[in-house]
């Protein structure tokens, strides 16, 4: 009984572990300059997906993400209205921005993720 056990635990370590991303504590930061001098710092607050980390090979780590674009906030309304108008996300046209891990890697001790993100109905690697 004891080696089922034990095998049953060596099981459980060694396969991927599949994640809900909690919304209620998720957003996405964005930073850009405003003129080129201004730090803009915004947030998408409604974001959902998943996440399979496989912590023994991270090139296995698969990820998920859908972002509400009309979540945006930047503590400025004037600011989060023209992101979000037609200039900038179009959030009636496209409500959501997705994104899909493509690879996951470590630099220095830090996790670097890539992959594809889509915004205005176009698909490309980031």
């Amino acid at each position: 009984m004891l080696a089922f056990i034990i095998l049953l635990i060596l099981q459980i370590q060694t396969h991927a572990q599949n994640y809900l991303i909690d919304p209620g504590h998720t957003s996405v930061q964005t930073k850009v300059n405003r003129f080129g001098v201004i730090p803009v710092v915004g947030r998408f607050n409604q974001v959902s997906g998943t996440i399979n980390y496989d912590a023994k090979n991270l090139a296995d780590t698969k990820a998920n993400l859908t972002i509400k674009s009309a979540s945006y906030s930047a503590n400025n309304a004037g600011g989060e209205a023209a992101v979000k108008s037609i200039a900038f996300l179009d959030t009636s046209t496209y409500p959501e921005i997705l994104f899909e891990l493509s690879s996951l890697t470590l630099v220095d001790s830090q996790a670097v993720a890539k992959g594809f993100l889509e915004l205005h109905g176009t698909r490309k690697e980031k």
